[in-house]
């Protein structure tokens, strides 16, 4: 699930079944009204804060964990 946008109404949010739904507000856990998945707000509002693109938060939080990708630095001039 993501926030796919905030309005003066509200957040727009997109389940993983790609069901949009809106909400008012946000509490501690959001549920989509047509297939019940539940995500917690916290991530949801992490994923959307942080500049992460749809598609990537839509896959962090459909598998739980987030890959990381570690860049060495490397040696110049050595």
């Amino acid at each position: 699930m993501i926030i796919d946008e905030k309005l003066a109404e509200g957040y727009v949010l997109i389940c993983d079944q790609d069901h949009s739904f809106l909400t008012r507000r946000l509490g501690i856990s959001v549920e989509c009204p047509c297939c019940g998945e539940v995500a917690l707000t916290v991530d949801l509002a992490a994923a959307y804060y942080n500049g992460k693109s749809k598609v990537e938060a839509k896959r962090e939080t459909k598998t739980g964990a987030e890959e990381k990708i570690v860049r060495l630095p490397t040696a110049v001039g050595f």
